[in-house]
């Protein structure tokens, strides 16, 4: 009785000093116009030069629900999956502008500006706008959801503060389960 009393006591000291488990937090209302991005996605589309292209995104809510991280897994033509970016969304109180830091498989760092709106349907459109790797290159890219499990991406790019936006991608991303 003795021995089965201390391995009580031991068990339930030791299931108290575990940490509890965790739920994803709740998204903190800051960052709602991008809840719909939150969970796991997939595309299969073409590059306008013709490079085909299969993405998974995975969007979690992190830390406190203030922040939400995402992963980038992709595969060029046929090679293999690797994750190519990881990106952190945020809401910048003193900008009021959404802010996202990205980092990608080669080491390059970007932060980025996101213009978030709602059309008069209720969709959610996100908007962005960077040079990549600090080049001459300018890509402008366009999100648009569609419906709960699928957002529409579009992707320009020109060369210079002048030139022309050439299209890149036009394709689908679908959630999922």
């Amino acid at each position: 009785m003795r021995i089965l009393l201390l391995a009580l006591t031991f068990l339930t000291t030791t299931a108290a000093a575990q940490p509890p488990a965790t739920q994803a937090p709740e998204l903190s209302p800051d960052l709602g116009p991008l809840k719909i991005f939150v969970g796991k996605w997939e595309i299969n589309a073409k590059w306008t030069s013709g490079s085909t292209l299969w993405a998974r995104n995975d969007y979690r809510v992190g830390l406190g629900g203030k922040f939400i991280e995402a992963s980038t897994f992709a595969k060029d033509g046929e090679g293999e999956v690797y994750e190519r970016y990881r990106t952190v969304f945020f809401w910048d109180k003193v900008e009021k502008t959404f802010v996202t830091h990205g980092y990608s498989f080669d080491g390059t760092v970007s932060i980025v500006n996101l213009k978030s709106e709602k059309t008069e349907d209720g969709r959610t459109i996100v908007e962005s706008q960077w040079n990549p790797a600090g080049g001459s290159m300018t890509v402008k890219q366009r999100l648009e959801a569609i419906d709960n499990d699928s957002y529409s991406w579009k992707v320009w790019g020109r060369e210079g503060d002048d030139g022309e936006w050439n299209p890149m991608m036009d394709g689908v991303w679908k959630r999922v389960k």
